[in-house]
């Protein structure tokens, strides 16, 4: 993992993203995106290489169809989704149905992600992570081993979550299998005091159940913060 400390680390990290779509413009591009701080990333970015090429997803979301709930639907509400209007970007949204049930939902999603993955076999994968002061990313979060396994180990490359620690406990998630398998670059934007704890230990050995946030040093993420580490 690279660190960069900044006094503005939320324009670092847009830079870093703005220079990667820019060398990877007119190829297929999956941007995957967090919900959360991480948002706020986005209304910095340089949209003016997003295409149609560019394909646009939330890497994890909360099963709601709630407006202030719902990450996808909280992206469309910034700056960033604005500037898309005209773009002819595409979009994997992730919002629940009508009636539809958690597991569907997740289904569904995997289904959607695994049918681009397929039909775009020479894409390239940015991904805009946070990491929270737990030590999750994504809608990984630190589980007993067992049950981080049967949540994320199962093969799949997006799964159902429930964790009953978080407030908005059902979930569905990218799984460290994609993480690993297909991310292309990673950006991670995590600032406050509050992640001084996790942060400043992630050089550490660390399974993945103990702490998902690790994973950052096992693909190499670049990390902006504005915290000393």
């Amino acid at each position: 993992m690279t660190i960069h400390t900044s006094q503005k680390p939320l324009q670092a990290a847009a830079q870093a993203l703005s220079e990667a779509l820019a060398t990877y413009k007119n190829n297929d591009i999956l941007l995957i995106l967090a919900g959360g701080s991480a948002l706020q990333v986005l209304d910095e970015v340089d949209t003016t290489n997003i295409n149609d090429y560019v394909t646009v997803m939330m890497m994890d979301e909360r099963f709601s169809a709630v407006p202030t709930e719902n990450n996808f639907l909280q992206m469309t509400q910034t700056l960033f989704y604005t500037k898309l209007t005209n773009s002819q970007c595409n979009f994997l949204p992730s919002i629940p149905e009508a009636g539809e049930s958690h597991a569907d939902f997740s289904h569904r999603m995997e289904q959607q992600l695994n049918t681009y993955l397929q039909t775009h076999p020479n894409r390239t994968v940015l991904a805009l992570f946070g990491i929270g002061p737990d030590g999750h990313t994504g809608a990984i979060f630190p589980m007993e081993q067992e049950h981080f396994i049967d949540t994320y180990g199962q093969g799949n490359l997006y799964t159902q979550v429930v964790y009953d620690k978080n407030p908005f406990a059902k979930r569905t998630s990218i799984t460290p299998k994609f993480i690993k398998g297909y991310v292309t670059e990673s950006f991670v934007y995590a600032t406050g005091a509050d992640k001084l704890p996790i942060l400043s230990t992630l050089a550490d050995p660390y399974e993945l159940h103990e702490l998902p946030a690790y994973i950052h040093n096992q693909i190499d993420s670049k990390l902006f913060t504005d915290l000393s580490l």
